[in-house]
C-alpha cells in the first residue's frame, strides 16, 4: 500500500550547482537550460542557412523579369525605384508621340510624291494609276498605325 502512495509524495527538485568562486572570472557557467536554448537557436540558423544555400544552388542565373529593372531589394523587401507615371503625364507623352507620327507621315507623303513625280514625269497616265495604287496602300498603313497608337492610351 505504501508503494502506491510514494508517487504522491513530492520529490526534491533537481538543482544545478552554482559556479565556484575561483572560476567566476571565467564568465557565466552554462547550465543545461542555457545549452538547450543555444543549441536550438544554432540548429534553426543552420536549417535556414542550408535552405538558402539550396535555393541559391537551384537559381537560374539567366532568369530575368522587367520588374528587376524598376525595383531594388532592401532588407529582404522589394522597393520600387520610381513610382508610376501619372495619367496626365502619360496622355501628354502619348499626344507628343502621335504628333511625331503624323509629322513623319506627312514627310513620307511629300518625299513619296516628289519621287513619283520625278520617275513618271513624262508618262502622265501611268503616274495617276501608280499613285492611286501605291500611295493608297501606304496611306492606309500609316493611318492604321496612327489609329493603333491612339488606342494605346
Amino acid at each position: 500500500m505504501l508503494k502506491n502512495l510514494k508517487k504522491y509524495i513530492p520529490k526534491r527538485k533537481y538543482r544545478e550547482r552554482s559556479q565556484l568562486e575561483k572560476r567566476k572570472k571565467l564568465g557565466l557557467l552554462e547550465k543545461k537550460d542555457d545549452y538547450k536554448q543555444r543549441a536550438e537557436d544554432f540548429h534553426q540558423k543552420e536549417k535556414r542557412y542550408k535552405k538558402l544555400k539550396e535555393e541559391a544552388r537551384l537559381k537560374n542565373p539567366e532568369e530575368f523579369y522587367f520588374k528587376m529593372m524598376n525595383s531594388k531589394n532592401l532588407k529582404g523587401e522589394h522597393v520600387k525605384l520610381r513610382d508610376e507615371i501619372p495619367l496626365e503625364e502619360r496622355i501628354a507623352n502619348h499626344n507628343k508621340l502621335l504628333n511625331l507620327v503624323n509629322y513623319k507621315k506627312s514627310l513620307q507623303e511629300r518625299v513619296f510624291h516628289i519621287l513619283i513625280h520625278n520617275i513618271f514625269r513624262k508618262k502622265k497616265n501611268y503616274y495617276s494609276i501608280f499613285n492611286y495604287l501605291i500611295t493608297g496602300t501606304i496611306m492606309n498603313q500609316l493611318t492604321q498605325f496612327s489609329l493603333k497608337m491612339s488606342m494605346i492610351v
